[in-house]
């Protein structure tokens, strides 16, 4: 993948040798038989998750099908923060690339932010997104 966008190659058949490099190591990773964001952070990433452990004619069955997604705190405009202070808004990004199996139906995410001096607050809400008032604390956020 020699582009910035991201490519869906999830239940393919790779071969042999190629499917045992897979297998070899934790998912996802770099490969040998393909470039992408895991060689190259300028390059998309290609979803190979539910590889199969045969060739589709031959019965092959997904290995796996799911890939580790990324779950960032940010500012307004989309960088990074390590801390919040108090009274400012918390943004959320995620990045999983096989977590939209289908682009036709909504798909539900709950995230819950907890500090280190308060962990029992009600979840926050997609659909609502304030916090309720018995979320309270020093404002120090930690992504678990």
């Amino acid at each position: 993948n020699h582009t910035s966008f991201a490519i869906d190659a999830k239940n393919n058949w790779w071969g042999v040798d190629d499917s045992a490099e897979i297998n070899a190591g934790t998912n996802p990773q770099a490969l040998s038989f393909i470039y992408d964001g895991n060689n190259d952070g300028s390059a998309g990433k290609v979803n190979y998750a539910g590889w199969l452990n045969g060739s589709y004619s031959g019965g092959g069955i997904p290995v796996s099908d799911t890939m580790t997604g990324q779950l960032n705190l940010t500012d307004s405009s989309g960088i990074v923060v390590p801390t919040y202070q108090k009274g400012e808004s918390v943004y959320i990004q995620v990045a999983d690339s096989d977590g939209n199996a289908n682009a036709a139906v909504a798909e539900t995410l709950t995230v819950k932010i907890t500090s280190e001096t308060e962990d029992t607050g009600t979840p926050f809400s997609a659909t609502t997104p304030v916090a309720p008032s018995s979320n309270v604390g020093d404002g120090t956020l930690t992504v678990l």
